[in-house]
């Protein structure tokens, strides 16, 4: 295949993957309840990872085959950044002081992250003693584990965790009916996991560019007809 046709096929996919990431983004940015905010920065977030997953694995790698479900998009996130980038996202002031928030949401145990799809269905967001009261299933672990890593001294752990606990929110708000009550706990559950999502997405989005700036530059380089 010709070069110049090979990229500028990469150029205008880029172009049209960053204008479709930037209106969720901008649409989080206009609305006013917290609850639309999530959800519309996730879905720009969401584009962002599937493009780049796409892009990377099966364009790049060759991994056709890989079967892309929400599960490998998280992993794919961890997996592009070494334990140093990890660390200077996490230690930032900003994420450090919304991580402390989601440590005082977990201790005081009102509310949960690691649930199973049942309790994601129930009508009150993460709010635990309904979750019990139904008799729904939370995981075996619970939120221990999560509070364990935030309290490591790894920064792996630390990312790790953050990443799993900004998909849990997402799977609560995207699956089952949900009643957004507006007591206040509601909204700072959501805010403090919008705020580590941009943090992180900042990261990707750097991380996007870079690769796609370094395959158009190899492509140059390569003798195609």
């Amino acid at each position: 295949m010709n070069k110049n046709v090979i990229l500028s096929a990469i150029k205008n996919s880029q172009k049209n993957i960053d204008e479709f990431i930037g209106r969720w983004k901008q649409k989080s940015f206009n609305d006013e309840n917290i609850f639309d905010k999530f959800i519309s920065f996730y879905i720009g977030h969401n584009a962002l990872v599937n493009n780049f997953y796409d892009f990377k694995e099966r364009l790049v790698e060759g991994n056709e085959k890989i079967k892309k479900d929400s599960y490998k998009m998280k992993d794919f996130v961890i997996k592009q950044f070494n334990k140093g980038e990890m660390e200077k996202i996490v230690s930032s002031q900003k994420m450090k002081d919304n991580i402390e928030v989601i440590k005082n949401i977990i201790n005081e145990g009102e509310y949960i992250y690691n649930f199973d799809r049942l309790a994601a269905e129930s009508h009150n967001f993460y709010y635990k003693k309904k979750i019990k009261e139904n008799k729904l299933k939370l995981s075996s672990l619970d939120d221990k584990e999560y509070l364990d890593d935030l309290n490591s001294e790894s920064y792996e752990s630390v990312f790790k965790a953050i990443v799993k606990i900004i998909y849990k929110v997402r799977c609560n708000l995207f699956h089952g009916d949900k009643k957004f009550v507006t007591n206040g706990k509601q909204e700072r559950n959501i805010k403090v996991a919008l705020n580590c999502l941009k943090e992180i997405n900042h990261s990707v989005t750097q991380k996007w560019n870079e690769f796609i700036k370094e395959l158009i530059e190899k492509i140059e380089k390569e003798n195609l007809s």
